[in-house]
């Protein structure tokens, strides 16, 4: 708690506002001590699915995604938006994205993954959820399962579209209109 509590407190920091009403993250999540204690704490939350890989796409969430995958004792797995040729066969997807409203693509190298694997997807910030359903239907042309959805922050003010719960450590509410962040400690 007292964890959550520090990153709370980091994110009402109205400085970190950038256009679009969006926050920036991207200090926390280059911070090793941050994203050493989220992924450790995220790890403990998910320890019970025993997942077979953490998989995330290539952003900032890179980081705590790795934490976790660390700590579980699990390979970390990366969809990337521009496959490189030395991935080999590949299987690319298009979906939605949840935070620009475009349509986007991802993929993962077929020798990334085995079949019928458990995943849990770790990122920054869930927004509308589009990533995360691309993710979900990503894995399922590997025949393999996304089985949870941890976040070190969810944004509240967007509603999901989403077939699984999900996990974060602080919510996000938006910009009051005094110009002030809306954040809280997440109960779960």
């Amino acid at each position: 708690m007292e964890f959550k509590k520090e990153i709370a407190n980091m994110l009402n920091d109205p400085s970190r506002i950038v256009p679009g009403n969006f926050i920036y993250l991207t200090d926390m999540m280059l911070n090793p001590e941050i994203v050493f204690k989220a992924g450790k704490i995220l790890a403990y939350k998910f320890r019970e699915l025993n997942p077979d890989y953490i998989i995330t796409v290539e952003t900032k969430g890179i980081p705590l995604a790795y934490e976790v995958a660390r700590f579980l004792g699990i390979p970390l797995i990366v969809a990337r938006k521009n496959l490189k040729v030395t991935e080999g066969t590949s299987v690319t997807i298009n979906y939605l994205s949840g935070t620009t409203g475009r349509m986007s693509s991802m993929g993962l190298a077929k020798k990334s993954i085995k079949e019928s694997s458990k995943c849990l997807f770790i990122d920054d910030f869930l927004r509308a959820g589009g990533t995360v359903n691309g993710i979900f239907n990503l894995l399922k042309e590997f025949d393999s399962e996304l089985i949870g959805i941890g976040v070190l922050v969810d944004n509240k003010e967007v509603k999901k579209n989403l077939s699984l719960d999900h996990i974060s450590l602080v919510n996000y509410h938006g910009v009051t209109e005094n110009g002030t962040i809306d954040v809280e400690i997440s109960k779960n």
